[in-house]
């Protein structure tokens, strides 16, 4: 079961602080890659207290595979700079 479905049946306090309630939201997540840089919008549960930010295994999933696209495209354009 994943945090977001956790929070729908009861209210999750942060691992971080302790005291705050995990909420649903979006945040924007930012790639640096070899001096490239992309921002994504993404779902993340954040922290009401300290603005800690967890992440869905669906969302992970998406950075990691945005992350690959990026170093797959600036790859490319090595290649083509060579």
């Amino acid at each position: 079961m994943g945090y977001e479905e956790e929070v729908r049946g009861n209210q999750l306090k942060c691992c971080f602080c302790g005291d705050g309630e995990i909420k649903n939201s979006k945040t924007t997540y930012a790639l640096n890659k070899m001096g490239y840089h992309i921002s994504i919008d993404v779902p993340a549960l954040i922290c009401t207290n300290c603005n800690e930010i967890y992440f869905e295994d669906e969302t992970v999933d998406l950075i990691q595979n945005k992350l690959k696209n990026l170093e797959s495209r600036i790859n490319k354009l090595g290649e083509v700079v060579d």
